[in-house]
């Protein structure tokens, strides 16, 4: 009869692995579409707010070209002309805006690779550790 228990036991344990094993499997699965499904809400969300940047630079350049052609316009209305000396310190003001506009998107821009690069290390992260949970799962399922 002893025989038979420890057939038993082992029979039991044999089960009791098998069901691990695929209660495993789907966690593995199943967190792998939640973790997809994030990773591509935050690609969006990063894609929005690249299209966020670029809308306000072309804005901010637009609002200094408009405030240099305003200041030019009011400048040349006060006095008999333009001097060249005037002029360059208007274009160079103009060109230092459109530069701050610039230099502030490409910082913007900066913020969100580095974002972007963290969330596919994290990706790659998880995706390396899944596929080792699965070669442990398949290699240790009983035969």
């Amino acid at each position: 009869m002893i025989g038979g228990c420890n057939a038993a036991n082992q029979s039991v344990q044999r089960a009791h692995i098998g069901v691990m094993a695929v209660a495993l499997l789907l966690w593995a699965g199943c967190n792998t579409v939640a973790t997809k499904s994030d990773s591509d809400r935050q690609s969006a969300l990063l894609a929005q707010q690249s299209r966020e940047v670029d809308q306000r630079e072309a804005g901010c350049i637009s609002e200094a070209e408009s405030s240099s052609d305003r200041r030019l316009a009011t400048t040349a209305a006060s006095l008999d002309g333009l001097t060249e000396p005037q002029i360059l310190q208007l274009t160079g003001d103009r060109n230092r805006d459109i530069s701050d506009c610039q230099k502030i998107a490409d910082q913007k821009r900066e913020e969100l690779s580095s974002r972007e690069r963290a969330q596919y290390e994290a990706a790659a992260q998880s995706e390396r550790e899944r596929n080792s949970l699965m070669m442990i799962l398949t290699a240790s399922r009983p035969h």
